[in-house]
């Protein structure tokens, strides 16, 4: 009695669930029938056992990295979450709008026969061309237009004397609501980029680029420059608070920055802020609000 499937290899007969991983095994290839098996093909499969059993090579790779996978399956998925990857996917979507722009800029450059005798016009003319051929028009021009505060140096004139005198009466808990009114309130201050919260970096916009860091040495910046502006703003404004207050302020900033743990509880804060869906999505969209077609028409020239 058949069980519905047989493999082609050896003849085993099997399910046709079954089938599907006899087929695939990984560490062990069935026996041929040596008349149903050309030379060819146990070659080939000999050549493949022999590069991943005994050589550990990874048939499939990515595109970007080089990182080998044993599966199509694997490397696809690596690939969506991976980095380089992604950048480079950017750089041909922007190297296509590139081109598209270079054939509209060719195609409205009108040149009768006086203006070819006018040397500064042509050498112009081939300036411009140039510079769309050798990519000088790239995602660096964009980025320099990006109206954002450098990270480490935010905006806080958003916040009112009224939020910060609440903020300092109950320092500890409003150490967490200024973070979020620092970040969310002011959208020049959007200037940390998650990309996947599974990975332990992030890009923070330190002019005229996005620079990777670790995600804990951006965390840790965040609360000690928050601390420090904290400290500053309440010895530049006196009579917010009393000074009774004022001590106990002190006091509770001095144990965030010293206590392990509480800094380590800030730190979790202020990553669950830049890793909030909301956050994340208005930063990109920001972002692409000058990475679009129309945006590199206007910085083109």
């Amino acid at each position: 009695m058949t069980r519905g499937r047989k493999c082609l290899r050896c003849g085993e007969d099997m399910r046709p669930s079954h089938l599907t991983r006899h087929i695939n095994r990984k560490f062990k290839v069935c026996d041929p029938i040596l008349s149903n098996t050309s030379y060819e093909d146990m070659k080939t499969d000999y050549d493949r056992y022999y590069r991943r059993i005994v050589l550990k090579e990874k048939e499939y790779k990515c595109a970007a990295c080089g990182r080998g996978y044993a599966y199509p399956q694997s490397r696809n998925h690596h690939q969506k979450e991976c980095e380089f990857y992604q950048a480079k996917l950017e750089a041909e979507v922007l190297r296509q709008q590139l081109e598209v722009l270079r054939a509209e800029q060719l195609a409205s450059i009108t040149v009768n026969a006086e203006t070819i005798n006018n040397t500064d016009t042509v050498n112009n003319i081939g300036s411009l061309t140039n510079n769309i051929n050798n990519g000088t028009v790239n995602n660096n021009n964009v980025n320099q237009h990006l109206n954002l505060a450098p990270f480490g140096k935010e905006c806080y004139d958003h916040i009112t004397p009224q939020e910060w005198r609440e903020f300092a009466f109950d320092t500890y808990g409003g150490f967490d609501r200024l973070m979020e009114r620092v970040f969310k309130g002011n959208p020049k201050n959007l200037n940390v980029r998650v990309r996947n919260t599974n990975k332990t970096y992030a890009e923070a916009w330190i002019p005229p680029n996005w620079e990777t860091m670790d995600i804990k040495d951006i965390t840790q910046d965040t609360v000690t420059n928050c601390v420090n502006k904290f400290q500053d703003y309440v010895e530049d404004n006196p009579g917010i608070i009393p000074p009774s207050s004022v001590a106990k302020m002190d006091k509770t900033l001095g144990n965030i920055l010293r206590d392990k743990k509480m800094i380590t509880e800030k730190m979790k804060k202020a990553r669950m802020i830049f890793e909030n869906p909301t956050f994340r999505k208005h930063v990109e969209s920001n972002y692409k609000e000058l990475t679009d077609g129309s945006t590199i028409n206007e910085h083109i020239v």
